[in-house]
């Protein structure tokens, strides 16, 4: 399988440490910089979705006395 991971300018520290403790260069993936944007889009919504539904979860919970 691949696993992806987007790194920002705020990740690249973070993402060189791991290189380093893995003693390995990760490979750069191509990407098209508008279908990324897209997708971040989905990811963000689906992400804001869930967070609603975590605290509305949380909610009832604590309505019932749980």
């Amino acid at each position: 399988g691949v696993a992806i991971t987007i790194v920002t300018q705020y990740d690249v520290e973070l993402y060189q440490r791991i290189e380093h403790l893995i003693n390995k260069k990760l490979k750069e993936y191509p990407t098209d910089k508008e279908a990324v944007m897209i997708l971040l889009e989905r990811v963000t919504e689906a992400q804001r979705i869930a967070a609603m539904e975590m605290r509305d979860a949380m909610q009832f919970k604590k309505q019932r006395g749980h």
